[in-house]
């Protein structure tokens, strides 16, 4: 199992299927919102609210498909000021996979600086091939197609998130899907 809960951006945590039955924890991060994606997906607590995907961490599982809906259920919660807990079983591939195209779309950033950033707070994160596959797609063709979805949702708190410049990367500076001296964790505290 990944390891416990982690703080991937302000309102904006990952965890695994122990942390989401956690009430103490929950209510020590603030934790309204709990995005659940594993194979028996589905509401736990009372007073929660849960967004619920049964996805198997297969690399043949489509995650896409669901990119849009986790998206706008971990935004409209940040902006609420609530905290959102991502998970599957371990905290490690689907709940991961969904973060990365959430941070994604709310930044500049490709699919392997977002990676690279989650890691930065969880270095347990290791999406399977198949979604890190999704991700790439979803950077090629998808997210350009996106009106950056939060952007429109609200200006103002979106500023608020990181920013990393794209720029051209030499692939020697490419390793293990990380990207050296891109990763700067003092922006996921706050």
């Amino acid at each position: 199992m990944g390891n416990g809960i982690n703080k991937i951006l302000p309102d904006l945590y990952l965890g695994n299927m122990r942390d989401a039955r956690d009430p103490e924890l929950l209510a020590q991060h603030n934790i309204t919102h709990i995005l659940s994606v594993h194979d028996t997906a589905a509401p736990v607590l009372e007073g929660v609210t849960y967004l619920c995907i049964s996805a198997s961490d297969h690399s043949k599982q489509n995650l896409t498909q669901y990119f849009r809906d986790s998206i706008v259920f971990i935004h409209e919660s940040r902006l609420k000021g609530e905290g959102c807990l991502v998970h599957c079983v371990a905290g490690v591939s689907r709940s991961v996979t969904l973060v990365v195209a959430y941070i994604m779309t709310v930044t500049d950033c490709g699919w392997v600086e977002a990676l690279a950033a989650v890691r930065s707070a969880r270095p347990c994160a290791g999406p399977n091939l198949g979604f890190l596959r999704q991700l790439e797609e979803f950077e090629n063709t998808q997210l350009a197609e996106l009106p950056h979805l939060c952007l429109q949702t609200s200006d103002a708190v979106s500023r608020t998130f990181f920013f990393w410049p794209k720029r051209a990367r030499e692939p020697e500076r490419v390793v293990s899907g990380l990207v050296e001296g891109e990763v700067r964790p003092e922006v996921f505290q706050g």
